[in-house]
């Protein structure tokens, strides 16, 4: 089975004001390795959800099934990135929508290329 860092995820939807958050209320311009812990889990809770929820599972060929973690298991991933890592929020709710049509999209999809840059 297949883990990229937290991308497998997450929850509940907070949502906060203001022109530079995103869909999961945290400031889409704010660097990954730049967020409290507060932020990493509004955002975990995010990407779950729009990952299709917690289990979530697809095949996608070649001996690959990617599922969906929890929102805990997406806030330590999120916890260890590369300090060089260069991802924003809006990068992670980018990819994690994109997965939401298909988890394949983890592995496929440009707008996840991030995930393996950032590990």
């Amino acid at each position: 089975m297949l883990r990229l860092i937290p991308f497998m995820l997450f929850g509940a939807l907070v949502a906060c004001g203001g022109d530079s958050s995103s869909g999961s209320g945290v400031d889409s311009s704010k660097k990954l390795v730049e967020l409290d812990a507060t932020q990493r889990q509004q955002l975990c809770e995010y990407m779950v959800e729009a990952e299709g929820g917690v289990a979530a599972s697809k095949m996608c060929g070649d001996g690959i099934t990617i599922t969906v973690k929890s929102a805990t298991d997406c806030v330590t991933g999120l916890s260890g990135l590369s300090a060089s890592c260069s991802a924003t929020v809006d990068s992670a709710e980018t990819c994690a929508e994109a997965a939401g049509d298909d988890l394949c999209n983890l592995i496929r999809s440009s707008s996840c290329s991030f995930l393996l840059q950032c590990q």
